[in-house]
């Protein structure tokens, strides 16, 4: 994990902060976002002031602006350790995916 980092070095002052991976069946659509001079990628965790995560109000953004009730969050917020524990658990899940193109059917075969 490296973190692109932004202003302050205090680490009290400082959050993880990451778009949530792309996973249309979570709601989770947005691959990458631009908010004021902040540039989130989709998976990447990037170092961000508390200040600038209250003040462009990141724990409350949506993935989908007109539908805020039902609509999934946009951002992971943690600490450092919180962070870790959130790409071994993503990392857990990945591996312990069924692996889609083996299981897949050649249709050529079936003629």
């Amino acid at each position: 994990m490296s973190p692109r980092r932004n202003r302050s070095s205090d680490p009290k002052e400082i959050r993880y902060v990451r778009l949530k991976p792309y996973d249309k069946g979570k709601g989770h659509t947005t691959r990458r976002i631009m908010i004021d001079k902040l540039r989130f990628f989709a998976g990447r965790w990037h170092l961000v002031d508390v200040k600038d995560i209250e003040k462009y109000g990141l724990e409350e953004r949506k993935q989908k602006t007109n539908d805020r009730d039902s609509s999934a969050l946009m951002f992971d917020i943690a600490t450092k350790e919180e962070a870790i524990a959130i790409d071994v658990e993503d990392k857990r899940i990945r591996e312990s995916a069924p692996d889609t193109a083996a299981q897949a059917v050649d249709l050529r075969s079936t003629r």
